[in-house]
Formats: C-alpha cells, sequence, structure tokens
C-alpha cells in the first residue's frame, strides 16, 4: 500500500462521510424543520459532490479539470456552513438557504461543464483557492472560540473546533500542491475533515 492509494482511499471515505451527513441534517430537518440543518445538509451535500468528483480525477478516471469543481464545491459547502451558523434570526437564516439553493443550481451547472474547463496553468492557482477554503474554516473557528470565551457552552466549542478541524484540513494539502511526493498530507488533512464535519453535526444535533 503505497501513500498516494491511502490518500485516495481517505478522499473516498471522505466523500461517503459527507453524503452521510447531509442524508442525516436533511433527516433531522425534516422532523424539526430547522433551516439551519436544511443549510447543513446541502452545503455537506456540496462539499461531497466535489470530493467525488475530485476523487474521480485523482484515481485517473477523467482527466478534466474536476479540481476546479472540487475546489469551487468545498469553497461554496464550507463558506455556507459557516454563514449559516452566524445569523441569529429565522429571517436571515431563510436568506442564506435561499442564497445557497440558487449558488448551489450554479455550482451544478458548472460541475457539467467540468469537461470543457481549462487546466490550472500553474499550481498558484489551486493553491491560492485552498487557502481560501482553509481561511473560511479557520474564520469560522475563531469566531466561535470568541464566543466560548464569553459563553462558556459546549456549543460553541465544538462548533470552534470543528471549524478548525475544517480549516486546518484544508490547510495541510498545500505543501502537496508543489510536491506530490507528500501524500500523506492528503491523507492526514481529509482525516482532519472527517473528524471536523462530524463534530459540527454533533454540536447541532444535542444543541
Amino acid at each position: 500500500m503505497n501513500n498516494q492509494w491511502l490518500a485516495n482511499a481517505t478522499f473516498l471515505v471522505l466523500g461517503i462521510v459527507c453524503f452521510v451527513l447531509a442524508t442525516r441534517a436533511f433527516y433531522v430537518y425534516v422532523l424539526s424543520k430547522s433551516n439551519f440543518l436544511f443549510v447543513i445538509g446541502l452545503s455537506m451535500a456540496d462539499i461531497g459532490i466535489s470530493v467525488i468528483v475530485g476523487y474521480l480525477q485523482d484515481i485517473h478516471l477523467i482527466s478534466w479539470n474536476a479540481h476546479l469543481s472540487w475546489y469551487l464545491g468545498t469553497i461554496l459547502g464550507a463558506s455556507f456552513l459557516v454563514l449559516g451558523s452566524w445569523v441569529s434570526s429565522q429571517e436571515q437564516i431563510a436568506t442564506v438557504k435561499r442564497w445557497l439553493i440558487i449558488l448551489t443550481a450554479l455550482y451544478f451547472v458548472q460541475t457539467l461543464l467540468t469537461p470543457i474547463m481549462p487546466q490550472f496553468p500553474n499550481q498558484y492557482i489551486p493553491a491560492a483557492l485552498n487557502i481560501t477554503r482553509t481561511t473560511i474554516g479557520l474564520v469560522g473557528s475563531a469566531h466561535y472560540l470568541m464566543l466560548y470565551l464569553s459563553k462558556r457552552t459546549r456549543f460553541t466549542l465544538l462548533m470552534s473546533i470543528a471549524f478548525l478541524l475544517i480549516g486546518s484540513g484544508f490547510g495541510v494539502l498545500t505543501p502537496y500542491l508543489f510536491n506530490t511526493t507528500l501524500a500523506l498530507f492528503l491523507t492526514f488533512g481529509y482525516s482532519l475533515r472527517i473528524v471536523g464535519y462530524s463534530i459540527l453535526l454533533t454540536a447541532y444535533s444535542i444543541s
């Protein structure tokens, strides 16, 4: 078993976990009608789709620039996980939900157009996209850390940890973009995100 095979296997597990968490969030949404859980469910579904599309390129099943869809999908999902957790009123979460649906539809169109998307001309573009989603996760973590320091609630602590793991999980992928022999960084990053996404849904489920 080489490092790249292990990274690909963990990547696939990450995609499956995202879909399982999305299904769980939608199930609870049907029971509770909570727009927060709808946002989590659709965001996780976006991330799950992006991971599977990226996985297909990583195992060389397709030769298109599927990683563009992977970056955009994870940025979209991570952004709305953060936005959905920040709003404080039903009107605000309804607006977030509406925009998430619209942008998800546009993301699906972009994904369908993957075969005609150009390849990245260099590694600096994917690195910039990766840093963007890393920043989103860490900003979410910092926000909840500040809330935890003032409120000391279990929910804010779990959310801070979740976003820290998600952001760090993205961040540790960066060295691999410039040196593809560092596949262990992929495995570590994917594993961090699996745990982070799971903690995030747990936080909402017990709140």
